[in-house]
């Protein structure tokens, strides 16, 4: 089974590019894509301080 994004490729590639590590991760690897209230939702939960390191996404389309 794949991983799909389970370790957060993109996340990886800015370290890897800018040197900037990322303090939050917005995970999803159900197979479904992301949808633009679940990324607004997650952002959210960062900006005010209660979101995990890792948010998992799990609805779909």
């Amino acid at each position: 089974m794949s991983k799909m994004n389970y370790s957060a490729q993109l996340g990886s590639i800015i370290m890897e590019k800018t040197g900037i590590p990322m303090n939050f991760y917005v995970l999803k690897y159900n197979g479904r894509p992301m949808t633009t209230t679940e990324v607004y939702e997650a952002l959210e939960r960062i900006l005010r301080g209660e979101a995990p390191e890792r948010q998992v996404l799990t609805h779909g389309p």
